[in-house]
């Protein structure tokens, strides 16, 4: 059994022993962008998803496998009913998983476990201690903003179309949403119906309504090394907005992004982002779907 089954016998048979054998005791498992080690901290996690959402009837994995150590795998859960993107970013040494990082749209869980956002927010992690610095990185006349060229040794075609796709959320080229995406592309974006070009120009000019002195930073890129058609990147925006008592605050939202390339542009994308996480991290209302305002 590989890893990517272990995981998945997790979501649909709560098969626990053959998860705990595939970590090792320094594995660090991080959820709800909170970070446990051990057993016991690990085992209050996984209790509160068998508790709260049960077991799934699938849990289909697609995998970029970049051939080293570290791969992405987006499990695509199904109940029957409602179907629940989950994605992996995993560290390994081949053997044994050493770090697992578990990102997925909190407010699309809710929905697939028949629950509301606060219900859920009851039994979720609360994020880690963050401090964020004020520093505007806009503001340095010599600053270079790292694009996905710097992070990819490969050329062509989905470098290319990689650098107009973060063009989007890094310089606000909206312009580019239009030829970039195929026609049938199959969206997924938080609390959107994200159906056509103008959906998705529509979200990112709300988005950015909402935040003043925005910044978004690359993190990490995975490219499948077969085919290099799936990719994941693992992103950041900062920016500043309006506490729930009217007062500015710095805020931080850590982004995973599935993307499906061809040569009509891209054909799938998944946005992950954990709204109960942003939620418990920072008194503000939604970034994507609230009615928050600066």
């Amino acid at each position: 059994m590989n890893m990517y089954q272990v995981i998945s016998r997790f979501f649909t048979q709560a098969d626990v022993k053959s998860l705990q054998q595939a970590l090792l005791h320094s594995t660090c498992w991080s959820q709800g962008q909170r970070h446990v080690y051990g057993q016991t901290q690990q085992k209050q996690l996984w209790a509160k998803w068998l508790a709260h959402v049960g077991l799934v009837k699938q849990a289909e994995p697609v995998v970029i496998d970049t051939g080293a150590q570290q791969r992405f795998v987006l499990y695509q859960l199904s109940n029957g009913e409602r179907s629940l993107s989950v994605g992996a970013w995993l560290y390994h040494n081949h053997s044994h998983i050493k770090s697992l990082e578990i990102v997925l749209d909190t407010e699309e869980l809710a929905e697939f476990s028949n629950q509301n956002l606060e219900q859920l927010k009851d039994w979720w992690p609360s994020p880690d201690p963050l401090v964020l610095s004020d520093f505007d990185q806009q503001c340095h006349p010599h600053t270079r903003h790292a694009v996905p060229a710097d992070l990819l040794t490969i050329k062509g075609q989905p470098v290319a179309q990689l650098e107009q796709w973060w063009s989007i959320w890094q310089r606000f080229n909206l312009a580019a949403v239009s030829h970039l995406y195929a026609a049938d592309c199959d969206w997924q974006y938080p609390s959107q119906q994200v159906r056509k070009p103008a959906d998705l120009i529509t979200l990112v000019a709300m988005m950015n309504t909402r935040l003043t002195r925005s910044y978004a930073q690359l993190e990490k890129i995975l490219i499948d090394a077969s085919t290099q058609k799936k990719v994941a990147i693992g992103w950041r925006i900062e920016g500043d907005m309006l506490d729930n008592n009217g007062n500015p605050i710095r805020v931080r939202l850590p982004i995973t992004s599935y993307l499906e390339l061809s040569s009509q542009g891209i054909t799938k994308e998944r946005l992950l982002f954990d709204e109960a996480a942003f939620q418990k991290a920072f008194a503000v209302a939604s970034v994507f779907s609230g009615n928050g305002k600066v």
